[in-house]
């Protein structure tokens, strides 16, 4: 999860429990994925890639 503007929306109790499912225990800022989308911009040779920001959600 990134904070995004849908999820600015979201009341902080809601926040603090999705917070609470999610390995790393936040949820991201733009600047977690910053150096992975320069790496996707930059890497030519690098095709139909999935980079899933999640914060270890989806190893649950």
């Amino acid at each position: 999860m990134i904070m995004t503007d849908m999820l600015r929306g979201v009341n902080q109790d809601e926040l603090n429990a999705l917070a609470a499912t999610i390995p790393e225990g936040y949820i991201g800022d733009v600047s977690d994925i910053a150096g992975a989308l320069e790496y996707i911009l930059k890497a030519s040779y690098l095709t139909g890639q999935v980079i899933s920001p999640n914060g270890g959600f989806v190893l649950q």
